[in-house]
């Protein structure tokens, strides 16, 4: 069988098109594959919220799975481990950026950059698909369903973002998404805040951290209510110099390499 063909995406008229690496901002703190936006219509049949159930796995008896789809294209999974070692942690939670692709699909890109595709089943319910978008043909059950409500508590899960500190107000934008979030100024926040002033390039500039971290619900900076923020338990480490599209498929310098078409990935030759 020969090897799987090797796909470049040569962009012509970079100059007309204003193809050039942009100051770092909320519309670029994302991986490059997700800052392309889906034309498509979500399927009629799905429904923003909550969705929950039993996902096969390889080394346990399943992954008790909720994934929350919100209508900024934003998600929040957490997924549990079911009998686990009790030695282990078996919940883990991420979040990240869910798009509709063609033929009635989603695909959910993580912050820490793994990748899952599901296909709108029913009314109501999600069927999880394989790695390359494709069914798995399978007598278990690979759906979940909607239910009520929403996450009621979130994290720690472990992000990486782009952190900014001004004017004593602090945010954090996870890569992947389009979303920032305010940092609450208790616990390990210190500890990231030191080292933003340690490593920024400039007063307001974004740095790329990893830190341990969890959402709550807090009184809003501005008006009544309350807003969600971001409660640093953790600060891992800081990358001066790199961004989130340093995290995603912008790591070519020979050029623009096609990954994903629709949803389906490209398979090719790494050198």
């Amino acid at each position: 069988m020969g090897k799987p063909s090797r796909f470049v995406v040569i962009i012509v008229a970079a100059t007309a098109l204003g193809c050039q690496r942009q100051p770092e901002s909320l519309e670029n703190t994302q991986t490059a594959a997700s800052t392309v936006q889906s034309i498509q219509s979500l399927p009629d049949q799905f429904e923003l919220g909550l969705y929950s159930g039993v996902l096969p796995c390889a080394s346990c008896p399943g992954i008790e799975t909720r994934i929350d789809f919100r209508d900024d294209n934003t998600f929040l999974r957490r997924r549990v481990y079911l009998n686990g070692p009790a030695t282990e942690d078996r919940t883990f939670f991420d979040l990240g950026r869910w798009t509709a692709v063609p033929g009635g699909r989603l695909v959910l890109r993580a912050n820490g950059g793994d990748v899952t595709r599901f296909s709108v089943w029913a009314a109501g319910e999600i069927r999880l698909l394989d790695e390359r978008g494709t069914a798995i043909d399978s007598d278990v059950d690979l759906n979940l369903k909607t239910e009520s409500g929403g996450f009621q508590e979130f994290g720690p899960a472990v992000l990486k973002g782009m952190y900014t500190y001004f004017a004593d107000a602090a945010i954090f934008a996870p890569c992947n998404t389009r979303v920032r979030f305010p940092v609450v100024m208790i616990e390990r926040h210190v500890d990231l805040e030191e080292s933003y002033l340690e490593n920024r390039s400039g007063p307001g500039a974004p740095l790329l951290v990893e830190i341990v971290a969890r959402l709550e619900q807090v009184p809003a900076m501005e008006g009544d209510g309350t807003e969600e923020a971001v409660v640093v338990s953790e600060f891992r480490v800081a990358f001066p110099g790199a961004s989130c599209l340093d995290e995603g498929a912008l790591t070519d310098s020979t050029g623009w390499v096609l990954r994903e078409l629709n949803g389906v990935l490209i398979e090719r030759d790494d050198p």
